[in-house]
C-alpha cells in the first residue's frame, strides 16, 4: 500500500543527513502497513466473541488453530488471492496473490485493482450511505457536509448554470492595490485573463505584481511560477514558515519531449476550446495557446527532476527576505509577501527569515523570465487558475477537461494532476468522473473532520484505536533496537534517529476534536454551503481552507491537528511534524488482498532506481521492523501465560509464514500494462517487485519457509541497509 507522506521535514539532526531521517520514517510508515495487512488477519479471530459462542455454537478455538468466525473470515480471504501450487521460495508473489485475478478481473472503469482500492470501495459506499442519511439530531456542521454532498451530486443544477459560476469569480475579483500604473476604471478581472479580454491593455506590471492580484482572484491563494506555501519549520518543532518550492503539477517528460507530442498539442487545444467556453475569440485563444505552453516548457526547463530532490537537507536553505532580494533582485519578494497575506493581517520585513527547497529553480527561472511577455504570463497564471477549478463546472467542461486527461501519462513522481486519469483522489475529482463515488472523495478531501466524524462515530471502535495504538509501541521498540544495531551510521547519527523516534507524535484513527460537537460547528461557521450551489460551495470550502493556512504562518505549530480525514484509506506520516497517523480505515476493514500480474519471467519492466531508491530501502526495513514487532508481541504473551499465536484455519501456515503472506498481499495488485508502464516513472517499484524484494532480502523469511540455499527467495547475496 502507498504511504502518503509530505516532502517536507524538520528536526535538522547533527551528523543525520536528510536522506537518513527520511528513510527512519519512511521505514517507520512502511512498518505500520505490513503490521496492519497482520492486524487485518488476526484482529478479527475475536471479532464478535461476545454472544457468538452461545447463539451459534460455530467459535472455537483449538490450542494451535483459531475458529473463530473472524479467524475463518481472514483464513477465506487470505486463500482467495493464494496460488497454492506456486513455489513460495522460487516465486513468492505468484504464492501469495496468484488468484486474485480470477475474482477481482479489470473492467473500463477499473483498470487497477489493489489492496487500496479494494478497501476504498468499501469505505466509500459506507459513507455514501452515512453522507445519504437523514438531517434528524444531526449538528449543523453535519448539515453542511450533507448539503455540499447533495450538491454535488446535483449535476443538473451544474448543467443549467453552464460556465457563469466561473465567469462570476473572476468578475468578482478586481485588483484593488494601488502599486500599477492602470488607468483602466473595469471592475472586471477578466483583464487578468487576458484571452478573455478583447481590449486588454498591459498595465505594465511586474511578475510580483501579477502574480499579487492572480493570487487574490476568488480568495483562494493561486500560487503559480512561484510555488509558495505555509510550512513548519524544517529547523524547529514549533513555528511555521514561508516555504518557497518549485511547481509539481505536470509531468516533465511531457514538457520536455516533442514539443508536437500528442500530448503538448492536446493540451495546447484544451486550452483554445476551455477559455472559447468562456467567452473567448477563437482565433486569439488559437495563438495565445502556443505562447502559453511555449512558457510551460520554459518553466519546467527551470525546474529539477524529482530523483535528484530526494535529499531534502542538501536542498533546503533558510534566509531572510533582504539576504534573497539581494540574491535574486529580479522579483519583489518583500512585496509579494505583503499583498498575498494582507486579507490575514500579517505583515512582513526585510528581516523575516523564509525556507526554499528550490533555489536552482529560481534561478534558473527568473534571469530569462523577463523575456516572456506579460499577456504571457497573465495568461498562464490565470489558465492554472482556471483549468484547477474546470472539473467542477457543467458537464460540457467536465468532458473536455476529462478527455484530455485520458490521454496523458502520469508524473515521475506521482503527483498526477491535470495529466493524470489515475490518481484523481488526491487531484480533486470532478462529479462526472465517477458518480456518487466521486462526490464522496471530494467530500471527504474538502471537509475531512465532519467525514471522519460520520465514519468514526459508526465503524472505529474504542478497542480498535488502543490495539493500534499498541502496534505502534511496539514497532517503535523494534526499530530502536534497529537502529542500535545499523553498523554503518555513527553514534551521533543513531543519537539523532533514537531521537526522532522518540519525538514522534503518533496520530492513530482519528483526532479526538472530532468528536466534539462544538469545534465542529465552530470550524464550519463561515461556510453557508447550498444543495444547489456545487462550483461556489467548492470555491467557499477552498478559500476557508487556504486561509487558514496562512494565518498558521505567525501560530506555534499545533502537532495534534490533523491533515487528513479519519475516513482516508492509508498510514500517513507527516514529514514536518514528524507524526505518524494510521487512519481508522486501515485498522477496520478486513478486504480480502488483490489480484495478480505477469509472473518475473514474463515481464521485465525497465524500473529507474534513482527514483524508487528510497522507497525501496523503505521497503526492506520496514518488513524487517514490522516481524520484530511481530516477534516481540508473541514473546510478551508467551511470558504472560498467554502461549504463542495461533495460526488460521485450513490453511496449514505457521503463525511466521502467514505474517509473511500477509506482508505481500498488501502489495498484491491486477493492474492493465498501461498502467504499470506508467508507474514505472513513479517513486514506488512495480507490486511484484515490492513483495518479493523485502521478503528475498531478508533471512527471517527464508527460514520460515525452509527455503533451501541458492533457491531464489533464499540467495546467495542480500541487499540490507538496516
Amino acid at each position: 500500500m502507498d504511504d502518503v507522506h509530505k516532502v517536507r521535514e524538520k528536526g535538522r539532526g547533527r551528523g543525520c543527513s536528510r536522506r537518513e531521517q527520511c528513510l527512519i520514517v519512511l521505514i517507520l510508515v512502511l512498518a505500520v502497513v505490513v503490521f496492519l495487512a497482520l492486524f487485518l488477519v488476526f484482529f478479527f479471530k475475536d471479532k464478535d466473541n461476545k454472544g457468538s459462542e452461545e447463539e451459534t455454537g460455530t467459535v472455537e478455538k483449538s490450542e494451535d488453530i483459531c475458529n473463530t468466525l473472524g479467524c475463518l473470515e481472514s483464513a477465506y480471504a487470505m486463500q482467495r488471492s493464494m496460488d497454492l501450487e506456486a513455489d513460495p521460495c522460487e516465486d513468492f508473489y505468484q504464492f501469495a496473490c496468484g488468484k486474485m485475478a480470477l475474482h477481482y478481473p479489470l473492467t473500463p472503469q477499473r483498470p487497477r485493482v489493489t489492496q487500496t482500492t479494494l478497501i476504498e470501495e468499501a469505505t466509500d459506499s459506507a459513507l455514501r450511505a452515512l453522507l445519504e442519511k437523514g438531517e434528524e439530531d444531526t449538528i449543523a456542521a453535519i448539515k453542511q457536509t450533507r448539503n455540499f454532498y447533495r450538491s454535488c451530486l446535483d449535476t443538473e443544477a451544474m448543467d443549467a448554470k453552464g460556465v457563469q459560476p466561473m465567469l462570476e469569480l473572476l468578475n468578482s475579483s478586481a485588483p484593488s492595490d494601488n502599486s500599477s500604473n492602470s488607468n483602466s476604471n473595469s471592475s472586471s478581472s477578466y483583464h487578468l485573463f487576458p484571452t478573455l479580454e478583447p481590449n486588454w491593455v498591459d498595465e505594465n506590471l511586474t511578475l510580483a505584481q501579477i502574480l499579487a492580484r492572480v493570487g487574490r482572484v476568488g480568495g483562494m491563494g493561486a500560487s503559480p511560477i512561484i510555488t509558495m506555501s505555509v510550512s513548519p519549520d524544517f529547523s524547529t518543532s514549533h513555528r511555521h514558515v514561508v516555504l518557497f518550492t518549485q511547481p509539481s503539477t505536470q509531468p516533465r517528460s511531457v514538457f520536455l519531449g516533442d514539443r508536437n507530442s500528442s500530448q503538448l498539442l492536446g493540451y495546447q487545444d484544451l486550452y483554445r476550446a476551455l477559455t472559447v467556453m468562456l467567452g473567448a475569440d477563437p482565433g486569439t485563444a488559437a495563438v495565445d495557446a502556443v505562447d502559453v505552453v511555449d512558457f510551460e516548457i520554459l518553466l519546467y526547463n527551470a525546474t529539477t527532476p524529482y530523483w535528484l530532490r530526494q535529499d531534502v537537507g542538501k536542498l533546503l536553505k533558510k534566509m531572510t527576505l533582504r539576504e534573497l532580494s539581494n540574491r535574486l533582485p529580479q522579483f519583489d519578494w518583500l512585496g509579494y509577501l505583503q499583498t498575498r497575506f494582507s486579507p490575514v493581517g500579517i505583515s512582513f520585513t526585510q528581516d523575516e527569515v523564509v525556507a526554499l527547497d528550490a533555489l536552482q529553480y529560481y534561478e534558473n527561472l527568473l534571469p530569462v523570465i523577463s523575456s516572456v511577455s506579460r499577456r504571457t504570463l497573465m495568461n498562464y497564471c490565470m489558465w492554472k487558475f482556471v483549468v484547477s477549478y474546470a472539473r467542477h463546472l457543467d458537464s460540457s467542461v467536465r468532458r473536455l477537461v476529462s478527455g484530455f486527461s485520458s490521454l496523458q501519462t502520469e508524473e515521475e513522481d506521482g503527483a498526477g494532476g491535470l495529466f493524470s486519469r489515475v490518481d484523481e483522489r488526491s487531484s480533486g475529482p470532478s462529479p462526472s468522473s465517477g458518480g456518487w463515488r466521486q462526490c464522496v472523495l471530494t467530500t471527504g478531501r474538502l471537509l475531512p473532520d465532519t467525514t471522519g466524524r460520520l465514519y468514526v462515530d459508526q465503524f472505529f471502535s474504542p478497542r480498535a484505536k488502543s490495539k493500534v495504538e499498541d502496534m505502534i509501541v511496539n514497532l517503535k521498540e523494534a526499530f530502536r533496537d534497529i537502529v542500535r544495531e545499523a553498523d554503518w551510521m555513527g553514534s551521533e547519527t543513531k543519537q539523532a534517529a533514537l531521537a526522532k523516534i522518540d519525538n514522534m507524535v503518533n496520530k492513530v484513527g482519528y483526532s479526538d476534536a472530532i468528536k466534539n460537537d462544538t469545534y465542529l460547528n465552530e470550524k464550519m461557521k463561515n461556510l453557508y454551503l447550498r444543495e444547489d450551489e456545487y462550483f461556489n460551495n467548492y470555491v467557499n470550502i477552498s478559500r476557508e481552507r487556504h486561509l487558514h493556512r496562512f494565518r498558521q504562518l505567525r501560530q506555534p505549530v499545533d502537532r495534534n491537528e490533523w491533515s487528513v480525514s479519519a475516513a482516508m484509506v492509508n498510514a500517513v506520516y507527516d514529514i514536518a511534524e514528524n507524526s505518524i497517523m494510521p487512519l481508522a480505515t486501515e485498522s477496520l476493514i478486513p478486504a480480502a488482498p488483490d489480484a495478480s500480474v505477469p509472473r518475473r519471467h514474463l515481464w521485465r519492466p525497465e524500473i529507474n532506481g534513482n527514483l524508487t531508491l528510497t522507497e525501496n530501502i523503505a521497503d526492506n526495513g520496514g518488513l524487517k521492523e514490522a516481524f520484530m514487532a511481530y516477534q516481540r508481541v508473541e514473546a510478551r504473551r508467551r511470558r504472560g501465560g498467554q502461549g504463542g499465536d495461533s495460526t488460521l484455519p485450513g490453511l496449514g501456515f505457521s503463525p511466521d509464514q502467514l505474517f509473511f503472506i500477509s506482508a505481500a498481499q498488501m502489495s498484491c495488485s491486477n493492474t492493465h500494462p498501461f498502467l504499470l508502464e506508467r508507474q514505472l516513472r513513479t517513486s514506488h517499484s512495480p507490486e511484484r517487485f515490492r513483495a518479493i524484494g523485502p521478503a528475498r532480502n531478508y533471512a527471517d523469511f527464508s527460514k520460515a519457509f525452509s527455503c533451501r540455499a541458492g533457491s531464489y527467495m533464499n540467495p546467495a547475496h542480500r541487499c540490507r541497509v538496516w
